[in-house]
């Protein structure tokens, strides 16, 4: 991919992101999306090929901007169940007010927009992974 088609493709997960925010609920489309990034509904489709596809890309955008793999090593570092417990507490307790703009358009639309529930789906599966993990090393642990 072009310096230039991953520039583009940074503007519409930006765009999408902060319409997803501003809107808080209501539905993105595409074109709302493409005339917030500068570019035609068509170049938004060439960088994604589904309005699904474009939200599950912009959840994992935003946890990339805000550094979640960074948060997530230092629970994987944790050695007892009650580290990685307190660790994804931790992480979870000041990642949350960052990321609720995002997660309450999600779930404002998710039971009549199948790409944000998708989208939604994704993350929360991302979530109870590590949840169940953190809960296998306190069984562990005793």
């Amino acid at each position: 991919m072009s310096s230039e088609q991953r520039e583009t493709r940074t503007r519409i997960l930006a765009a999408t992101w902060q319409l997803l925010e501003e809107k808080s609920g209501k539905e993105v489309r595409m074109q709302d999306i493409a005339r917030a990034a500068g570019i035609s509904r068509q170049a938004v489709y060439f960088h994604f090929k589904s309005r699904s596809e474009l939200l599950v890309a912009t959840t994992h955008y935003v946890d990339e901007i805000r550094d979640v793999d960074g948060r997530i090593r230092r629970w994987e570092a944790a050695t007892t169940g009650v580290e990685r417990l307190e660790e994804w507490v931790e992480m979870w307790g000041n990642y949350i007010p960052e990321i609720f703009g995002v997660g309450k358009a999600l779930l404002a639309v998710r039971e009549t927009d199948e790409a944000a529930d998708l989208a939604w789906k994704d993350r929360m599966s991302a979530v109870r992974s590590k949840c169940v993990d953190t809960v296998e090393a306190l069984e562990r642990d005793g």
